[in-house]
């Protein structure tokens, strides 16, 4: 599973092990910056933004309620807050220097629920209430001590010792989009991407039934760039055997991975049935299941 993994994680940021580059592809077109809009948020090695609204019109994504629920960053904060996610979900936001320590996150959580639904999910959260905490609700999730505010219909979550603020503003988006991360140092959170690559963009977006990723990554030299983009190639064809083609249905086929100057800048697309096979592996390995319709047709 875990040669496995580094492919599946190609195409689903989401899975929150998962890294690296932002996307904008190649050539014609642009390059988008995480910090477009009204967002403030401090320079660390991890910005994840994620959006319900087109998975809740798409196929696919609107079936991935249990894998959200599994991914062990947010896996009790979800369940407890917003147990339907992609109904109850409109924004998450996750800043922090590793996806596992959460006591060096800080998430936003924008939902559709109503104050009073969220007032209760947070008393039962604090119960559990830690020594120490003065304000908001404490509680110990996800293994670390958070405190969780709520401003309307918006929580805050930062863990209890403040190492980490809550990101302000909601960076703009293209329609579709679903997924937007910004890495440090992305070899650091997914052994796979070489260590050459300084810092990674990514997005992902619906496209039809199925999704595209854009992805990009800064490299210091344009030869670093190049030997960076070299690796990448080399270890996906090592991951995409037999076993990750069939039960993938060939999505690392044509991943396209080129460079710019000291820039690497990829692509990815998966039509429906490839989202299927893929997010269901996913899902397995998280310890999720989930049930899709069975008009998705073979590639």
């Amino acid at each position: 599973m875990r040669r496995v993994l580094p492919g599946l994680w190609v195409l689903l940021l989401v899975a929150c092990g998962a890294a690296r580059q932002e996307p904008q592809g190649p050539h014609h077109q642009p390059r988008m910056e995480m910090e477009a809009g009204a967002v403030q948020v401090s320079e660390e090695a991890i910005f994840l933004v994620m959006r319900m609204e087109p998975l809740r019109e798409h196929a696919v994504g609107q079936r991935l309620g249990p894998l959200l629920l599994a991914l062990p960053p947010w896996r009790e904060l979800l369940t407890s807050i917003v147990p339907e996610p992609i109904a109850q979900l409109d924004t998450l936001m996750l800043t922090g220097a590793s996806f596992s320590d959460g006591s060096s996150q800080a998430m936003v959580l924008v939902t559709g629920r109503s104050p009073e639904s969220l007032d209760v999910a947070l008393e039962l959260l604090g119960r559990r209430v830690p020594e120490g905490v003065v304000r908001g609700t404490g509680a110990r999730v996800d293994g670390a001590f958070r405190v969780l505010q709520r401003r309307g219909q918006v929580v805050q979550v930062t863990a209890a010792s403040g190492a980490q603020e809550a990101p302000r503003g909601i960076p703009t988006a293209e329609r579709g989009e679903v997924v937007a991360l910004r890495l440090k140092e992305p070899h650091r959170h997914a052994w796979w991407v070489p260590e050459k690559v300084l810092m990674s963009r990514l997005r992902i977006r619906t496209q039809g039934d199925g999704a595209e990723l854009w992805a990009e990554g800064d490299c210091a030299t344009a030869e670093d760039a190049r030997l960076a983009a070299e690796a990448l190639r080399a270890r996906i064809r090592e991951t995409n055997g037999l076993f990750v083609r069939l039960a993938t249905r060939g999505v690392l086929n044509d991943v396209r991975i080129e460079t710019l100057g000291s820039r690497l800048e990829g692509k990815l697309t998966a039509n429906r049935a490839q989202l299927e096979a893929t997010l269901a592996l996913v899902a397995a390995h998280y310890g999720a299941t989930l049930t899709f319709s069975d008009d998705a047709g073979v590639p």
